[in-house]
Order: C-alpha cells, then sequence, then structure tokens
C-alpha cells in the first residue's frame, strides 16, 4: 500500500481494508475507556486498622466464605456508592476479614486505587489474598489434567508455609485482578522502604474459566454470598481456610450444599493447559 505519510488525511478507505465491516481498521481513533472519580468509603464500620488482612477475591472470594464461618458483616468497603468489599471479624482470627467484587466488579483502571484506599485505611503489615487462575490457560512445562491442578501461590516477604502440595505461581503467567494491584503496591513499598515490615502472600484456587472480560466501568453482578456453587472440592477449599485461619478452625458449609467439583463435573469444561 503506497500513502502519503505527511497528509492531511488519511488514505481512501478502500486502500487499507475490505468492505468486512468487522476488520480491524487500523487507522479508526481507538477511544480509551471511560474513567470517572471514584469516591472511596467505609461504612458502619468507624476508624478501624488491623495488623492482618485477610482479602478474598471474586468467585474463590465468595465460594470460601460461604464454610468459613465470617460471622455477622461488620461493614462496607464502597465505590460510587456501590458495594464492592463486605468487612468482617470473625472470632477465629484477629484479621479482618474482606470479601470482596461479589456484588459489584472493578475495572482495571480502578483496582490499583482501590487497592490503595484498603491499604491506606486498615494499614495491615500482614496481607493473605485469596484469588484463583484459569488453569486452562496456565503456562508451565509439563500438562496437568484440569482435575489434578494445584492451588498456587505467590510470596513477597512472607515466611508462611504452603502445604508440600501448592505450586507456586511462575512467570511467564500473569495475575490480573485486585490482587496484582495489592502486590504491586506493596512491592513498590518495600523497594522505597526496605525496612517496610508488610509481608503478603497470594493462594491462586484452579479456576476451570478463562479470565473475565474486562470491564469499562464498576458492573452489578448477580451473585451473592449465599450461592451454591460446584467450583472446587471442599478437601481443596479446606486445605486453603487451614492456611489462611492458622489451623484455627475448619472450613465447613453445615449442610449449606456447595461445591462438590468432581471430576466427572469437570468434564463439560475445557481440559488440558498450555505447556511447553
Amino acid at each position: 500500500m503506497d500513502t502519503d505519510p505527511l497528509a492531511d488525511i488519511g488514505p481512501p478507505r478502500h486502500t487499507i481494508e475490505s468492505d468486512d465491516e468487522d476488520e480491524f481498521n487500523p487507522l479508526s481513533p481507538q477511544r480509551p475507556p471511560p474513567r470517572h472519580d471514584l469516591d472511596f468509603e467505609i461504612i458502619n464500620v468507624g476508624k478501624v486498622t488491623a495488623e492482618a488482612l485477610i482479602f478474598a477475591s471474586l468467585e474463590a472470594g465468595r465460594v470460601w466464605a460461604r464454610g468459613a464461618d465470617l460471622g455477622e458483616q461488620l461493614g462496607t468497603i464502597s465505590v460510587n456508592k456501590k458495594c464492592v468489599g463486605m468487612i468482617f471479624n470473625p472470632g477465629w482470627t484477629d484479621a479482618i476479614v474482606v470479601v470482596s467484587e461479589i456484588l459489584t466488579r472493578l475495572p482495571v483502571w480502578a483496582q490499583y486505587p482501590y487497592a490503595e484506599y484498603v491499604l491506606e485505611q486498615l494499614k495491615p503489615t500482614k496481607l493473605l489474598l485469596l484469588d484463583s487462575y484459569a488453569a486452562s490457560n496456565y503456562i508451565q512445562s509439563e500438562y496437568f489434567p484440569l482435575h489434578k491442578a494445584p492451588v498456587r501461590y505467590l510470596t513477597l516477604g512472607s515466611n508462611i508455609p504452603a502445604p508440600k502440595d501448592f505450586e507456586p505461581f511462575n512467570p511467564p503467567n500473569l495475575v490480573q485482578s485486585t490482587s496484582a494491584a495489592f502486590l504491586a503496591l506493596i512491592s513498590l513499598v518495600r523497594q522505597a522502604s526496605p525496612q517496610s515490615s508488610t509481608a503478603v502472600t497470594l493462594f491462586l484456587f484452579p479456576g476451570p474459566y478463562r479470565p473475565l472480560n474486562q470491564l469499562d466501568d464498576l458492573t452489578s453482578t448477580v451473585s451473592s454470598l449465599n450461592e451454591s456453587d460446584d467450583l472446587w472440592s471442599h478437601r481443596l477449599t479446606r486445605s486453603v481456610h487451614e492456611v489462611l485461619s492458622g489451623a484455627k478452625c475448619e472450613w465447613n458449609l453445615n449442610g449449606k450444599g456447595g461445591s462438590s467439583y468432581s471430576r466427572e463435573k469437570r468434564k463439560p469444561q475445557v481440559e488440558g493447559n498450555m505447556y511447553i
């Protein structure tokens, strides 16, 4: 294609693309997603700080919270008047527990300021994150069938021993949820102030699904903490809860139904992962 780079206007359309409307036009203006001012607020709690914070996100947070005996909700972290984080202080831990993005999901551009606000308000020196990764897309050196995919973890300045059947979350794989914003923030703080004692560990359930589509704005969901699920086995969830609780209590649905994500139920999902 011969075009004049100094021309005031772009070349005729027929010189850069076919008549197919779905074909990408490299000269079309790329509009950034709309960004709005973010208004953060902690409701019904007042001023609260925590030496330790357990922050459980999305589907992993919802599934874990149903059997974690979190007790009565203590308060809410709202973003633009929408409930994003639910705050608990269960009797089995001195930590504050935040179950996040169950009722409202955050777009990528809001994750970092949200994580920054949570850290500024709660000021934890120990942070435990719970999230999930798409096991079928995980890049590794050997093949793992989906039903054998392990819980994976990332640590930064933490000495929490992970169970022997947990595996590190290794590059070139990426975490792209709000958990990544927490890790990035604490990493920057530790680089700027090496004496900082803030430690963080991220645990990731092996999700059978691909990453969720990126959003342009805060989006309400149809999920709730009481929604039944069949994402992970009780054994897997209990092993994660044992680490989060310090083995102080057992994860138990108490007859609520819930996860029995057996190999048979996994068959309709895409099996396999990316291995190199």
